[in-house]
């Protein structure tokens, strides 16, 4: 309950803040290679699942050039791991132009590995804010 009452107070700060004050990485560690990890309004979003369940969300905002993936707290151990494989995955797209929404449908298509999951299909939903998917995934 701790954690989640901080990722609240994170994200009305984060709201409160000028538009580019709320980037996760320092301006100098931020690279060509990635989407900006963070958009100011509504994402698109997809599970990401293996078979043991839920593992977490790839989201997407192509009005902010912003993508990434928020691993399901509950889904311990195995959500964190698979945390950097699927921000991994967005570079490629990245680096060839394609843009956020257009990244994870390419995504869509890959074979599904048996512990770093795969994206369900159906499952695309959107969110009013990353604040707000960060808030479902600590659920």
């Amino acid at each position: 309950m701790a954690l989640r009452g901080f990722l609240r107070r994170v994200a009305e700060r984060n709201e409160r803040t000028a538009p580019n004050a709320d980037r996760r990485l320092p301006r100098s560690r931020r690279s060509a290679d990635r989407y900006a990890d963070t958009a100011p309004g509504p994402v698109q979003y997809v599970l990401v699942a293996n078979d043991d369940g839920v593992l977490g969300y790839l989201w997407a905002c192509d009005e902010s050039g912003a993508a990434g993936y928020e691993h399901r707290r509950s889904a311990a151990d195995v959500a964190v791991a698979v945390t950097a494989f699927w921000r991994r995955k967005l570079r490629g797209p990245k680096a060839v132009g394609l843009p956020p929404s257009q990244a994870i449908a390419k995504l869509t298509a890959e074979p599904p590995q048996p512990t770093t999951g795969r994206i369900v299909a159906g499952s695309a939903g959107v969110a009013p804010s990353v604040a707000v998917l960060v808030e479902l995934a600590a659920g």
